[in-house]
């Protein structure tokens, strides 16, 4: 019997006792099919949700929430399989699985009761041990619930939640968001549960419905330009990016687009005659400082550049609806900058000798001058 009446995946099976002798009849089944939910916590606040977004090698928090069906303690045997997809940006890290019997970390389920089964980087299953957890009092199911459901009384649920968390980490085969609207460069993660649903056949299971996240990773392009030629692009300028105080390594993903990586061993990134390249796997939220370490010959150099991306998302976090960068404070409306060069040489800045040689002369001609001017009035009034 299908526990919702819909041709499903997501039953169980119940056994009934007829007593009418009408031709037909409407049963619906009292046991409830589990549900999974799956989540992301989104690195900006640590909310739990469908949607997050990082950098290119963060680790990525999930966690699935599943509650133990109450007819469990029926069977003889039990399925209670977490199946997880994850796309090819996603690596699942080992040994990061962890259950706990309600929300929070104070109890834990003992490993003895888990077992992870890793298929490749993007594919595992967690099977928990219901019944031995049932039998030694880890996990408990009101079996009043059944006994009110058969009156129809409504009961609020009263068994144990479980919440299976585990972290992944977003590689370099991710997805890139460029722009908006976008609803296919996510790195997206696919979760179901499987679990028995027949108490007299051993064998029999069903599957919840997919519970799908999303994972989302941005690009910025910097544009290096001539401030006496609009749009004249400016090539043999160096650039760094630093988050905090750290300068990213990039490793060259194709032309002028160098992509975020730890292990990377490129730090300068050098403008060619296009002027222009883009660094992708970057965070949003985050504030990036974009620093010229050399301008172009006969150029000034730049002053830094601090940029933070911002992203908004549709409610169930598959589209990207809105994608920008605030650039020195002042919110933009693309995700890019243009950095300006001043033609000429600067003097030497302070702490050199450069600045204090043109103010020691200037002011010792000024005296002289003033001296003369002095001197010369005191030779007419004589």
């Amino acid at each position: 019997i299908n526990n919702d009446g819909a041709d499903t995946k997501d039953t169980v099976t119940s056994l009934v006792m007829l007593d009418t002798v009408a031709p037909s009849v409407e049963i619906n089944a009292k046991l409830d099919a589990p549900k999974l939910t799956k989540q992301i916590q989104h690195n900006d606040d640590n909310s739990w949700g469908n949607v997050g977004d990082n950098q290119v090698g963060d680790t990525v928090h999930y966690r699935f929430i599943s509650e133990i069906p109450e007819n469990a303690v029926s069977f003889d045997s039990y399925n209670y399989i977490i199946h997880d997809t994850m796309s090819a940006g996603l690596d699942f890290v080992d040994d990061s699985v962890k259950v706990y019997i309600g929300e929070g970390t104070s109890n834990q389920l003992d490993a003895s009761y888990i077992t992870v089964n890793k298929t490749d980087s993007q594919n595992f299953t967690v099977s928990i041990d219901v019944l031995k957890a049932l039998n030694d009092k880890k996990i408990t199911v009101n079996a009043m619930i059944r006994f009110c459901k058969t009156l129809l009384i409504p009961l609020p649920p009263v068994n144990d939640t479980i919440y299976t968390y585990y972290d992944a980490v977003l590689n370099k085969s991710a997805l890139i968001a460029e722009g908006h609207p976008d609803s296919k460069n996510h790195n997206d993660n696919t979760a179901y549960l499987e679990y028995s649903n027949n108490p007299y056949d051993n064998d029999s299971t069903g599957e919840t419905v997919r519970s799908e996240v999303y994972d989302w990773t941005f690009s910025f392009r910097v544009n290096k330009i001539d401030s006496s030629v609009p749009g004249k692009p400016l090539e043999n300028a160096v650039f760094n990016i630093k988050k905090g105080e750290d300068v990213l390594k990039f490793t060259l993903k194709e032309a002028n687009v160098y992509i975020v990586d730890s292990l990377g061993s490129i730090t300068d990134i050098t403008t060619d005659g296009s002027g222009t390249f883009k660094i992708i796997g970057l965070d949003d939220e985050i504030d990036y400082t974009l620093v010229e370490k050399t301008a172009p010959p006969g150029y000034n150099k730049a002053e830094n550049v601090v940029f933070k991306l911002s992203s908004g998302y549709n409610a169930n976090g598959n589209q990207l609806d809105s994608l920008s960068a605030t650039i020195d404070g002042t919110p933009g409306k693309t995700n890019s900058v243009d950095v300006v060069n001043q033609s000429g040489s600067k003097l030497v800045g302070t702490g050199g000798i450069g600045t204090t040689i043109f103010y020691v002369s200037g002011g010792v001609l000024m005296a002289v001058a003033v001296v003369l001017l002095i001197t010369k009035k005191k030779m007419r009034n004589k």
